[in-house]
């Protein structure tokens, strides 16, 4: 207590003992109002990470989810991505050139261009999502309503691709592998392998070097 902190002192150095005792005092406080602070903001960083994984959880239910009550069972589409394993979240995340906002909400959209479900960000596709449509399924990263950063596309043609887009299109490194069974995995600009890549054909033979407009 005060009284016992100055207990044995002369009179004349009582004052100064009581300024060193609350400056030890106010020192103390301080530093409880500074773990305070550091509990709450770690709470509230494990609150946030919580929200994180959870929203991850039900991306990936969406992109795991067999879209067969979402297009006709006879689509060469739907055929197609039941062949292969589902796109993951961490996939996305260790291959995107895109940042990721967990925090956005999730919804399902239905229009002329088909049926989206994923994360939205001023009234368009925005985040992680899927778009069926009649002649494709479209899996990945959205900005603004298009196909930013990496997905997957199963096309009516039964061709697929997975790699990286920008703007609906294919650009950047990323893999077709086509119905007759050849695999192009290279680069690509416009929608066209474009750069250096390896093309094996369906007979066997193989192709590696520059290609301009899939030439």
């Amino acid at each position: 207590t005060l009284g016992d902190s100055l207990t044995g002192f002369a009179p004349d150095d009582i004052p100064k003992k009581i300024s060193e005792v609350l400056e030890h005092s106010l020192a103390a406080l301080e530093e409880l109002k500074a773990n305070v602070g550091e509990f709450r903001a770690k709470r509230e960083a494990l609150k946030a990470e919580r929200a994180r994984e959870r929203a991850k959880k039900k991306l990936q239910d969406i992109l795991r989810k067999n879209p067969t009550s979402d297009c006709p069972q006879f689509d060469s589409a739907l055929s197609t991505w039941q062949m292969l394993e589902p796109l993951t979240v961490e996939e996305i995340l260790q291959q995107s050139r895109v940042s990721i906002d967990f925090d956005l909400p999730i919804e399902r959209e239905e229009g002329k261009n088909g049926i989206y479900i994923g994360q939205v960000k001023d009234g368009k596709w925005h985040g992680i999502g899927r778009v069926i449509s009649n002649d494709q399924i479209q899996e990945g990263q959205w900005a603004n309503g298009k196909l930013n950063g990496f997905g997957r596309v199963c096309y009516q043609s039964g061709h697929y691709y997975i790699g990286l887009f920008k703007d609906d299109k294919r650009e950047g490194k990323g893999k077709m592998e086509y119905a007759n069974g050849a695999v192009y995995n290279g680069d690509w600009a416009n929608n066209e392998q474009q750069g250096y890549g390896k093309m094996t054909f369906a007979d066997g033979d193989v192709y590696e070097g520059e290609w301009n407009g899939n030439q």
